[in-house]
């Protein structure tokens, strides 16, 4: 049975520096994955930032620049607040809002459609009602315009 030993100098250095190339371009490679990664988490932040979403934005520019200890306490601080019903309630009606703002803002015909869907959906319904039973009239498009933050 041969041994590494066995074999001549000059090929023993020839394998390490083999072995040096191949593990000198799987850093490259591994470190340039990670880099598009951050790229990516940056450009999300950048669309987050611009629907209202600043909570996403900042979990996202803290992922992108490698701030992973605070993106992680994020991550827990969410997961926490969606395990109580009460907050959980209330982060997604911000969120909905925010979304729904940021719509409303760019595009009319989509905002119609929510407000449509607001409007005329089963769960809805529930929204125009007061607790005696008086039905309160939905937003027209005058007031969800007038409403709506410019």
């Amino acid at each position: 049975m041969n041994s590494f030993h066995q074999i001549p100098a000059e090929w023993q250095y020839v394998f390490f520096a083999l072995a040096a190339l191949v593990l000198g371009y799987l850093a490259v490679a591994v470190h340039n994955k990670i880099m598009e990664g951050r790229k990516w988490c940056i450009k999300i932040a950048q669309g987050c930032s611009t629907a209202g979403l600043a909570d996403l934005a900042t979990f996202f520019t803290e992922l992108g620049t490698g701030d992973l200890i605070d993106a992680e306490k994020q991550a827990l601080k969410w997961a926490a607040d969606m395990n109580d019903p009460a907050k959980r309630m209330a982060l997604l009606a911000q969120a909905v809002e925010d979304s729904v703002q940021y719509v409303a803002g760019n595009d009319l015909t989509v905002a119609t459609k929510i407000l449509s869907i607001l409007r005329n959906g089963s769960v809805s319904k529930s929204l125009f009602t007061t607790a005696a039973g008086v039905t309160n009239a939905p937003p027209t498009s005058a007031t969800a315009a007038a409403t709506t933050p410019a």
